[in-house]
């Protein structure tokens, strides 16, 4: 998904360290090759974006709204979830 998306200024991804490890959290995206950055939480995430289940899934409308929360894995390579980002895109 975000080889997809990377060079598309519309879309925005953040792969955040939840659980105080980004070394970690690092190593792992390095370990698979994932190129998204990791970035360090610096406070506490409101919980109805974040409850403490990892990983956890958030995306939010250009207006900063949550459009969409999933806890636990999921397919990022499904184009349904493709096809949500692209509509939110257009309908926002």
């Amino acid at each position: 998904m975000y080889s997809q998306f990377k060079d598309d200024d519309g879309v925005v991804f953040i792969f955040a360290d939840a659980d105080g490890e980004l070394l970690k959290s690092s190593k792992f995206m390095t370990g698979r090759k994932y190129e998204m950055p990791v970035y360090k939480v610096e406070s506490n995430i409101p919980e109805q974006i974040f409850a403490g289940a990892l990983p956890t899934t958030v995306i939010f409308d250009k207006r900063g709204r949550l459009s969409f929360k999933h806890e636990g894995v999921a397919n990022y390579a499904d184009q349904k979830m493709a096809d949500f980002i692209q509509k939110l895109k257009i309908t926002n």
